[in-house]
Formats: structure tokens, C-alpha cells, sequence
């Protein structure tokens, strides 16, 4: 009786293991599928797409120092919006150092070409010396 237990549960084991194996070898065929990008659809890769905007939008950080000295960053301005840009939405993310984006974001839309101040609500400790850019996304 207790061999036949011992091979139950070495059997159960080796299913287990078999089933696993085979949803990671699908997995990894499913993520290797190739992702078509054109201008008009959004996927893996890069492409070039129609802009309302022909020239550079200027970003200027809105922040202060602390009481021991640290520059938080609490929101940006951007200026330089053309009309064609006004009633587009856009999505601003704070970028760090190799394009990691830093998890603050703002959202809204472009009511006019006045500048737009954007407003992040950083946690206490986070360090805007950090920031190397900003990532603006427009749409509509």
C-alpha cells in the first residue's frame, strides 16, 4: 500500500510539472507573436503618426525646496501649443533615466494655445533630481 501511495503522488508530481512546462512553452510562443504598428493603430514598436503640433512644446518645471534643501517637483507648464493641438487630450508622465517612466501623470485637454500648467501629487520622498524629461501624449 505504501509504494502504491509513493507512486500516486510521484505521478500527481510529474503532471503538475508536465502542466507547467507546457503553459510557459505557451506562453512564450503566445509573447513572441509579432505586433503590426502603423500610424493609425497603437502596438510593439515605433511608427510615425500625424501630430497637431509642428513645433516643440517648451516644458518648465513647478516646484520648491523644502526645509532641508530638497527640490520637490509639484507639477510643469507647457507652453508653445498650436491651434490645431486646441480640444486634443493629452497624457504628461515624468520620465527618469533610460525612459523609465517615474509613475506621475497628468491628463486633460487643450481648451486654447495659452500654457497649461499640469499638477503631480509626488509621495513625500520622491526625488525630483530623478526627473530627466517629460512624455506627452495627444490625442483625438
Amino acid at each position: 500500500m505504501f509504494l502504491f501511495n509513493q507512486f500516486k503522488r510521484h505521478r500527481r508530481n510529474a503532471v503538475l510539472i508536465l502542466a507547467v512546462a507546457i503553459a510557459a512553452v505557451s506562453a512564450a510562443v503566445v509573447s513572441a507573436a509579432p505586433l503590426s504598428v502603423t500610424g493609425g493603430s497603437l502596438g510593439a514598436g515605433s511608427a510615425a503618426a500625424t501630430s497637431c503640433q509642428s513645433t516643440a512644446i517648451s516644458v518648465s518645471y513647478v516646484g520648491t525646496y523644502d526645509n532641508v534643501g530638497t527640490y520637490r517637483i509639484s507639477g510643469a507648464t507647457l507652453s508653445g501649443i498650436t491651434a490645431s493641438c486646441v480640444n486634443k487630450q493629452y497624457k504628461a508622465t515624468l520620465q527618469g533615466a533610460g525612459g523609465v517612466r517615474l509613475g506621475l501623470e497628468a491628463t486633460g485637454t487643450f481648451n486654447s494655445t495659452t500654457p497649461v500648467v499640469l499638477s503631480f501629487a509626488p509621495p513625500a520622498d520622491f526625488d525630483a533630481s530623478t526627473v530627466t524629461g517629460l512624455i506627452l501624449f495627444i490625442t483625438g
